[in-house]
């Protein structure tokens, strides 16, 4: 305890990361207020007790919805995605289930995740056509 981990990088611009061999605090998530955590590929996603969502790692095919495909290993807001209920990460892929019962994706669509004919989305898009959802699954291919 008090001596941080050693960091060392891995992978190559743009997608290089943290993979230090022991667990690291995630600068900027404050661990009381995460509902949940899923992790993907090569990013991971908090929601947060306010309904918020933090997504950090590589953005590659936008991964990271901030509206870029620069990774980044603090923590980033998805564009336009708040009042989140649900959240899950599948692969290259995350949605969110909104509390008004809409659904927003952003990610790799290389293989129609996304259900709409785009191969990635660096920012959220809605993507239940108006209809109204519960619950929410997501795989590493198919929706």
């Amino acid at each position: 305890l008090g001596t941080p981990a050693p960091h060392t990088t891995c992978g190559a611009p743009p997608a290089v990361y943290d993979c230090a061999a022991l667990p690291v605090a995630v600068p900027g998530v404050d661990a009381a207020h995460i509902v949940s955590l899923d992790l993907g590929w090569e990013h991971s996603c908090a929601l947060l007790d306010d309904g918020r969502v933090l997504c950090w790692g590589s953005a590659r095919s936008g991964g990271l919805g901030n509206g870029t495909t620069v990774s980044t290993s603090v923590p980033t807001e998805p564009v336009g995605v708040t009042g989140v209920s649900d959240l899950e990460v599948g692969g290259g892929t995350t949605c969110a289930l909104l509390e008004n019962g809409h659904v927003m994706c952003w990610g790799t669509a290389n293989v129609g995740q996304i259900g709409d004919g785009l191969m990635s989305h660096d920012a959220a898009t809605c993507i239940d056509g108006g209809g109204s959802f519960f619950e929410l699954s997501v795989g590493q291919a198919q929706r």
